[in-house]
């Protein structure tokens, strides 16, 4: 329990060399707590209003978990500019065919969100804001074909050698036009966006206080 009257110590998990710079984690600490879990840059956003740099983590479905971080130069040690990798945490086995069509359905709607939407922007929107969605847009854009394509799906929402050579060129005039067949919209509209109750269910946690936003309680 913290005392308002005496010092925070902090302890380091190995040595730092002098003059190197310290970073702090929201999910990747050993002590997380519950963070260690369906806690990622999502999260990190609706919590603390920023979109964090690499390495990001995302939970966007069941079985669709991964680290995406920047490829590092084994020579230099330096990292490789505009190079990323994934690195899964999920049983592959765990993520339906469908949810990969659904996933690739959404990947769709963010594109045609950017390119018709986020191309201009509502002037009442503050410029901090209307920055902060852009960027969480384009990273979560960058997510999902990152994330589909470790799981065998090209950027077009073709399935890796799922087409043989005489298909190939069915597969790829496919990718080019829309079928014209509904499909519902899967989002959730209901749930509240503030909802981080479980995200801090710590041990021998509880609410100590409520704050009633213009929307929902917090």
């Amino acid at each position: 329990e913290h005392s308002a009257e005496l010092p925070v110590t902090v302890s380091a998990s190995r040595d730092i060399a002098k003059g190197e710079e310290i970073y702090t984690t929201y999910n990747f600490c050993t002590d997380c707590g519950n963070r260690k879990e369906l806690y990622g840059t999502p999260q990190i956003l609706r919590d603390y209003g920023f979109v964090e740099n690499y390495p990001q983590r995302w939970f966007l479905a069941t079985g669709f978990y991964f680290d995406l971080d920047e490829k590092v130069d084994n020579e230099t040690g330096t990292c490789i500019p505009g190079e990323l990798e994934v690195t899964w945490l999920a049983d592959e086995d765990d993520l339906a065919v469908d949810e990969k069509v659904r996933l690739f359905r959404k990947l769709e709607r963010l594109r045609e969100l950017g390119d018709f939407e986020l191309e201009h922007p509502n002037a009442a929107i503050p410029e901090h804001e209307l920055q902060t969605i852009l960027k969480y847009h384009s990273a979560l854009i960058v997510a999902l074909e990152h994330g589909l394509e470790h799981v065998g799906f090209d950027h077009h929402g073709n399935q890796k050698d799922g087409c043989n050579t005489d298909e190939q060129e069915a597969c790829e005039i496919s990718s080019r036009y829309d079928d014209l067949a509904f499909r519902k919209d899967q989002t959730s509209y209901h749930s509240y966006t503030c909802d981080n109750s479980g995200y801090l269910s710590f041990e021998e946690y509880e609410n100590v206080d409520y704050i009633k936003s213009h929307y929902q309680p917090i």
